[in-house]
This record gives C-alpha cells, sequence and structure tokens, in this order.
C-alpha cells in the first residue's frame, strides 16, 4: 500500500507517477506543534494520529524546507503545513503561531532549568556531607593508629632498617613519530599504559595510537584506539640507558622478525626515534627498533671467520702422512675446537687441513 496525503482534497500518492518527487511527513511528536498541523490541516482533534497518517510537500512553503548536498530537501523542525486547496494561512497567523510555541519553549526550558538546578544543589549537597563524614572516619582512625603506635614504640623501641627505593624509571616527551613506534599514553583516568603508533597525519599534528595490555592489569581501554595531537602530554617515551646501536643505510644486520630470534637483512631507511626499516633477505620489509637489531661482524679475509675481539689460542702445526689415503696414520682430533694444520708441499706453498668431526678436508 503506497504512501497518501490526508489533507482533504489533496490527491497526492506515491502509486501513481504524476506524483514523483512528492516527499511525505508525518505529524510531530510536540503537542503544541501538533495541535496547530490539526488545526491548519483541519483534521478532527478526536482522530487518531498514527504514523500513516501524513502531509505531503505541496502544503509548505519553500521556505520551510532545507537543501541537502545530496540534491534532497529536508523539513525543518518547527514548522507547518500553510498552503492548502481552499487557501493559504494568513502571515500574520503564521508569526504569531512561530512567536507562540516560543513563548512555550521558553517557558518549559525555566521550569526545566530550576528542576535540574534543584535536583544539582540538592545532590553536591548530599555529596559534601558524605565527603565530610569518610573525612571525619579516616581522621579518626588515624588518630587511633597513631596512638597505638606511640604506645608500642615507647614499649618497646625497635629499629627497622629503611629499605632503598629502586631507581625510578625516566620518562621524556616524544619528539618523532612513526608507524609501529612504542610508547606510552595516558587514558583519561591518569592512567599510563603502553601504546603503539598505528597512523601519523602530519597536516594536522595528530597521531593515531592504540592502547596495548601492560602486565596483568586489565583495563577497557586497552584495544581501543584514538587519536591525540603530537604534543600532548599525554604522550611520554621512556628513557633507555643501554646504549643503542646505529645503523648507516645498506648496513647488513641480524634482525628480529617475530619472537627471540633474528634473521639476516639490510637497513634500507633510517625512521627516527631508533627505528629503521629492514628488508630481510628473504624479501620482507618490517620497521624494527634498533635494540632488536645486532650487528654483523666482519669476516677475517683468510679465515673466512668472523673477527673476534676475544685473543685466539695459538695452535702447534702438525704434519700430516703424505698417503691421504691412508686414514688410518691420521688421528681423531677434537671436535669441539677445530684449528688449521699446515703442511709443506712440493710447490713450496702451504696448504691446510681442517679436522672437523673426524673429517679432513685439504
Amino acid at each position: 500500500m503506497g504512501r497518501r496525503c490526508c489533507v482533504t482534497g489533496c490527491n497526492s500518492t506515491s502509486r501513481l507517477p504524476e506524483h514523483h518527487g512528492v516527499t511525505y511527513h508525518s505529524f510531530p511528536l510536540d503537542a503544541n506543534i501538533r495541535a496547530i498541523w490539526l488545526r491548519n490541516t483541519r483534521l478532527s482533534s478526536e482522530r487518531q494520529i498514527t504514523k500513516s497518517v501524513l502531509v505531503c510537500s505541496r502544503h509548505f512553503r519553500r521556505i520551510d524546507f532545507q537543501p541537502q548536498r545530496s540534491g534532497k530537501y529536508l523539513l525543518k523542525q518547527r514548522v507547518f503545513p500553510t498552503v492548502f486547496p481552499w487557501g493559504k494561512v494568513d502571515p500574520t497567523q503564521v508569526e504569531s503561531d512561530l512567536e507562540d510555541l516560543k513563548n512555550n519553549s521558553m517557558n518549559t526550558s525555566s521550569l526545566t532549568n530550576q528542576s535540574t538546578e534543584d535536583a544539582t544543589k540538592a545532590t553536591v549537597e548530599a555529596k559534601v556531607a558524605q565527603i565530610m563524614a569518610e573525612t571525619a572516619e579516616r581522621s579518626a582512625a588515624k588518630a587511633n593508629a597513631n596512638a597505638v603506635k606511640d604506645d608500642v614504640e615507647t614499649a618497646s623501641p625497635v629499629t627497622t632498617p629503611v629499605a632503598a627505593s629502586p631507581a625510578a624509571v625516566k620518562f621524556e616527551p616524544v619528539t618523532s613519530f612513526n608507524p609501529g613506534a612504542r610508547l606510552e599514553a595516558q587514558d583519561f583516568d591518569g592512567v599510563w599504559h603502553a601504546a603503539r603508533v598505528v597512523e601519523v597525519d602530519n597536516d594536522d599534528r595528530e597521531v593515531l595510537i592504540k592502547f596495548e595490555r601492560s602486565g596483568k592489569v586489565k583495563s577497557a581501554v586497552v584495544g581501543t584506539e584514538e587519536w591525540i595531537p603530537m604534543n600532548s602530554t599525554r604522550l611520554r617515551q621512556k628513557v633507555s640507558t643501554k646504549p643503542v646501536p646505529v645503523f648507516e643505510l645498506e648496513e647488513k644486520c641480524m634482525a628480529r622478525w617475530s619472537g627471540p630470534r633474528k634473521f639476516p637483512g639490510t637497513i634500507k631507511k633510517i625512521l627516527g626515534n631508533d627505528m629503521y626499516e629492514v628488508l630481510f633477505d628473504d624479501g620482507y620489509v618490517k620497521n624494527v627498533r634498533a635494540v632488536h637489531i645486532n650487528k654483523i661482524l666482519p669476516l677475517d679475509p683468510e679465515l673466512q671467520a668472523p673477527i673476534s675481539s676475544s685473543p685466539t689460542i695459538p695452535s702447534t702445526p702438525q704434519t700430516p702422512s703424505t698417503n691421504l689415503s691412508d686414514t688410518s696414520a691420521l688421528k681423531t682430533p677434537n671436535t669441539e675446537s677445530p684449528l688449521p694444520v699446515t703442511s709443506s708441499s712440493t710447490s713450496g706453498k702451504a696448504s691446510f687441513v681442517w679436522f672437523s668431526k673426524g673429517l679432513a678436508f685439504t
């Protein structure tokens, strides 16, 4: 069943194509505005007004509609139909109705404000009385505790060593923001949480922060996201006391992907805030903190092994058997520390024989 206008003499209905574009509006819920609608449309006050009782847009003025960006028109609040088949409502009557609505709204607002003020005042007085009572109870309990403590100290004074407080963690304002960077953010209750930078808006100088769980403390803000200005005091980062390694572009390194394991990669970008973009050897890219990256030691050009800062143990060269096919002449070496053994050849050049896991290689 289509919609149709309830005004007598109006044939507007949504079922006929010639009425395409006509909009239909239900009666307002406000009693004062609804009374004006009933009077202007000449409907009986005894008629039951439901959502299906509609007035079409042909009975309103153009100024009663608000144009939208989509091209449609929206009926304004506190307006009423004034155009009918039997004529238009007198403009003076329209102005009088608007003035009456304004006066009724002011009276209703003043009564509401007065009742709200009274309720607020009563609530504040009750809260103050409750706070005063709690303060008096705490003061009395504290006085009793001090009296008991004085009596105990007078009877048997005991010296209790004071434990040294742990060094406080230092924080500083965040100076640079990059997606994936870790920091701490404060919620509206004043509690600090571990957080991560999700997105950076340099135009509006804001960052999208995602609160993360820290420890075993549960909070409603964990997992939520919030846009916070970059210069807000609700953002901070820990001051690290450990030396942070510094890397250069195209430097080979061992970086953490997930978990404690590290994989070979290359530094591709220096993001700031001790963050680097690492291209792993398998083609994946990830932003990694400097504390999760290790430098790769340079290789010894002779032994093709990483150069260690620890002193090397000199080994005594051994002369292997000239007949390499006779394996019985070779002794099984210690597999924990393979050492090169030098032998002379007929060409006068030195060759190295490596002993590893009971095998000999030349």
